[in-house]
């Protein structure tokens, strides 16, 4: 399973979304996938083009209305 993890990744995943450069945008970005900026962005910019902006999915706003240290505290928590 280790060694064939990016196999298939590569054909079943990459279609959609983009890991380290390679893939297409049409769903959320892997790349950082998890990671505190990965996540802190998204809080910031849910629409965006690196999360869910090439989706349908358009229900998630921008949490930047509670302000920076408040997204960086839900930002630890989810981490």
């Amino acid at each position: 399973p280790l060694t064939r993890g990016a196999d298939v990744y590569a054909q079943q995943c990459q279609s959609c979304h983009v890991l380290d450069g390679k893939g297409d945008r049409e769903a959320p970005e892997h790349t950082a996938f998890g990671s505190r900026a990965w996540i802190l962005g998204l809080l910031h910019d849910p629409k965006g083009d690196k999360y869910f902006g090439p989706t349908e999915i358009d229900d998630m706003k921008s949490m930047s209305k509670l302000g920076e240290p408040s997204l960086k505290a839900i930002t630890e928590f989810l981490f």
